[in-house]
């Protein structure tokens, strides 16, 4: 063999060997580039089974939570009917209560209305019947004043005739006749006061009624000591001289019996 052919065999042996290597190493890249294929596929699978295993899980807690959310909003729809019934009486029971009570307000007002009514018609009364007791008491008191002053005109006619027709003596004697007449219109004047002090009181007691006749009896004051009947004024010391002189002869005839 020559050199060449040597050189040539030692070349394809060493080229050889070279691809032998290569090929092993191939394989060897192979060999664990599938063992990295399987052990990612079941990673993989292991990833997907975990994965699915935690969506079940998470879906199975969704549907209890979902559960659990749809019985909490039956209990509240239920708790709401509830208080919706409730409210519902509540309300019915004041309005009931509030339409009673206003029922009985009604009443009330009708009651105390019928009552002022009744009442405006007994003030009406009893100033009608204080208008008339006014007008027969103006009555009663013009005929003790016009009573009054006849009895005083008379009176002094008398004295005046007496004086003139009788001697000092007999006019001493008979003007205690004369008393009786004094004491009358002393009685009258008496009773004239008495008249109008009472129909003052009754006129100061029913001030709100009787307010023109309670103006008019105290805008004529009555002079202290004094006594107005007829358009005369009588002292007390005039009213009690003719009381004596009547009380001293009872026995002697009035000047209407001589």
């Amino acid at each position: 063999m020559t050199t060449e052919t040597l050189d040539l065999f030692r070349k394809l042996k060493q080229d050889r060997h070279d691809l032998q290597s290569k090929v092993h190493e191939l394989q060897k890249k192979l060999a664990l580039a599938e063992e990295a294929l399987t052990q990612s596929q079941e990673n993989h699978q292991e990833s997907e089974q975990r994965l699915a295993e935690h969506k079940d899980e998470e879906l199975k807690l969704l549907k209890e939570h979902v559960e659990e959310l749809r019985n909490a909003l039956r209990e509240e729809t239920q708790r709401a009917a509830d208080v919706k019934t409730e409210m519902r009486a509540a309300l019915s029971d004041e309005r009931e209560k509030a339409e009673h009570e206003i029922q009985e307000m009604q009443a009330l007002v009708k009651e105390k209305m019928e009552l002022v009514e009744k009442l405006e018609t007994q003030v009406a009364s009893v100033h009608d019947a204080m208008a008339k007791l006014r007008e027969h008491k103006s009555e009663n008191v013009s005929y003790l004043e016009k009573e009054n002053l006849d009895l005083h005109v008379e009176n002094r006619e008398l004295k005046k005739q007496l004086e003139s027709a009788l001697s000092p003596p007999e006019k001493d004697e008979l003007m205690g006749d004369t008393g009786t007449y004094d004491a009358s219109a002393a009685a009258a004047a008496k009773a004239l006061a008495e008249d109008n002090s009472s129909d003052h009181h009754e006129s100061g007691t029913h001030e709100v009624s009787d307010g023109d006749a309670t103006n008019e009896d105290s805008s004529q004051p009555q002079e202290a000591g004094t006594t107005r009947a007829g358009g005369f004024l009588l002292s007390t010391t005039e009213l009690d001289a003719i009381a004596a002189h009547s009380q001293e002869d009872p026995g002697r005839p009035d000047c209407s019996q001589q």
